[in-house]
């Protein structure tokens, strides 16, 4: 089961369900252990996401912006933000770029112009307004976050 084509997209979502319930020996951890400590890695680091992910919930409740957002809601004078179709926001700091090819190593990402963006992967900020290539580990999404503004 590869990481980027099975489960990559809910790893990011604001709550995280196997769809294999009903099938438990086709249920994600029943494809070894390599696939098992991914999914407690992605476990681990939903849970350091949930003061961020409550937030969002309750963004979502008292403004009505969804949790999981189009680039074009945060960065709405961006032409290309409008065009992007492959990429989404988890609320308005997580950028997200699931890898819709399962045997690629590198994936072109457009960061919104208007901010400098985090590569999570390795740290590098990269000034918005560009589409990037990054390179792509087999068992990781592209994440880039946000940078906050200086004071």
């Amino acid at each position: 089961m590869s990481l980027q084509t099975g489960a990559a997209p809910e790893r990011h979502a604001p709550f995280w369900q196997s769809w294999d319930s009903w099938q438990f020996r086709e249920s994600v951890w029943s494809h070894g252990d390599e696939v098992y400590q991914h999914l407690c890695e992605h476990l681990l680091l939903q849970e350091r996401l949930q003061p961020y992910l409550q937030r969002l919930a309750e963004e979502a409740q008292q403004a009505g912006l969804p949790p999981v957002r189009p680039l074009f809601v945060e960065f709405p004078a961006d032409a290309v933000a409008w065009e992007v179709d492959d990429q989404f926001l988890l609320g308005a700091d997580i950028l997200i770029a699931p890898v819709a090819e399962a045997d690629a190593r590198h994936w072109f990402v457009y960061l919104p112009e208007g901010a400098d963006w985090i590569d999570a992967a390795s740290g590098q900020v990269r000034e918005g307004g560009w589409a990037v290539q990054v390179c792509v580990p087999v068992d990781r999404l592209v994440v880039f976050v946000r940078r906050p503004l200086s004071p």
